[in-house]
């Protein structure tokens, strides 16, 4: 949406500055245009740069791609996540990356969930991603759970989880999500969590 608008910024200026001379230099009018052309270029590439990673094949719901949990870590989260699927239908999905490479986290997370179907057979997915040395946390949550796993509700679960993460205590910060996330979803969730 923001390369869309500088597009267009950058679309009536042209028009505006060319405006009064549009039949007297043919030749300005291809030059604004080859810029404009080339901006729109750029900015499509920038998005195209974005690099989604593959899907795991076998599918797996804890994917760290940061390597900052153990493989007990990463199993113990796994088992939690598959006995909440089995019980539930609502699938919960953990995607890890070191880095968003300046993308937009709430751009990469529907992109990632859509790429790798998190949630597809009823819509009812979660995906917690975390990129963790841009600092950067997202809850993405399908239609089919968007009624109890709200935005507010999705940033309250955040903000339980950042101190853990701060203190690099991602599996406790993880396995805190999960569990809230489940509460939430059975609706339990009433206003701030208390413990």
């Amino acid at each position: 949406v923001a390369r869309s608008y500088f597009l267009w910024i950058d679309l009536e200026s042209f028009l505006r500055a060319g405006a009064c001379s549009i039949s007297k230099n043919p030749m300005s009018i291809f030059r604004a245009a080859l810029r404009i052309a080339i901006i729109w270029v750029a900015t499509s590439f920038t998005s195209f740069s974005q690099q989604i990673p593959e899907a795991p094949n076998p599918p797996r719901l804890v994917n760290d791609l940061a390597n900052v949990l153990d493989d007990g870590q990463e199993e113990a989260l796994e088992q939690k996540l598959i006995r909440y699927e089995d019980s539930t239908s609502n699938q919960v999905a953990i995607v890890l990356v070191n880095s968003l490479d300046g993308a937009d986290v709430a751009d990469y997370a529907v992109k990632l969930a859509l790429k790798w179907g998190i949630g597809s057979k009823k819509d009812n997915g979660v995906l917690i991603l975390a990129a963790i040395a841009d600092r950067k946390i997202r809850v993405e949550v399908g239609y089919g759970l968007e009624a109890r796993i709200t935005d507010l509700v999705s940033s309250q679960i955040i903000g339980e989880i950042k101190p853990y993460f701060r203190q690099e205590q991602y599996y406790e910060g993880l396995d805190l999500a999960t569990s809230l996330l489940a509460k939430a979803a059975a609706g339990e969730h009433q206003g701030e969590y208390q413990y």
